[in-house]
């Protein structure tokens, strides 16, 4: 996941382990990676973010909280793992309220390290 996030924050994605036959959707539609809006628009990470792991089903999940050109959204993102390579890619940006009612930035809070 942290390898994904990355590539969003530095809107590369040539260094990371995909399968030769990848999955995307975006927003629940499929598209090719180079066609992914996330890739390019995100420009910061606001500092929380929480990972869902299912290592028995190679799943790997997380909330996190991005900025688009200074604008605040919730991004999830889905992984599927096989072979140690990626063969699944789905993310779901919500932005503002409309878009998605438990939309609450400001409520969201990292949570503490142990």
């Amino acid at each position: 996941m942290t390898l994904y996030l990355d590539a969003l924050a530095r809107h590369d994605t040539s260094k990371l382990p995909l399968a030769e036959r990848v999955r995307i959707t975006e927003d629940s539609i499929e598209k090719p990676l180079d066609k992914v809006g996330i890739l390019r628009s995100i420009t910061k990470f606001r500092g929380y973010r929480q990972d869902f792991l299912d290592e028995r089903d190679g799943i790997a999940g997380a909330d996190v909280v991005v900025e688009e050109n200074g604008a605040p959204a919730l991004l999830v993102v889905r992984l599927k793992i096989e072979d140690e390579r990626i063969t699944e890619i789905e993310t779901i940006a919500t932005r503002s309220r409309s878009e998605g009612a438990i939309f609450n930035i400001d409520g969201l809070q990292t949570p503490p390290q142990r």
